[in-house]
């Protein structure tokens, strides 16, 4: 699959990302955590799951991802994922 070109992932090849992404995160990898997060957002897995994409994109933030850190932002200014104060 050549995300590239617009093409979208199957929902196994989805599963299979999202375990290595897992992996990769769990060992520290912090863009691993982040591309997670991404995965969580996009439905791709089935369903979409802001609380944990939420988490992840704050783990990889504070882990030092500019991007995650963007990402995680206007999820909390847009309270998804998490409550808004």
């Amino acid at each position: 699959t050549d995300l590239a070109s617009g093409e979208s992932l199957s929902e196994d090849e989805a599963r299979a990302a999202a375990d290595a992404l897992q992996k990769a995160c769990d060992l520290g990898d912090q863009e691993g955590c982040a591309s997670l997060a991404a995965l969580e957002l996009s439905g791709w897995l089935g369903e979409v799951r802001p609380n944990i994409a939420a988490q992840l994109m704050r783990a990889a933030c504070q882990g030092g991802v500019p991007s995650a850190c963007s990402v995680f932002g206007t999820m909390a200014s847009r309270g998804i994922g998490m409550e808004l104060d």
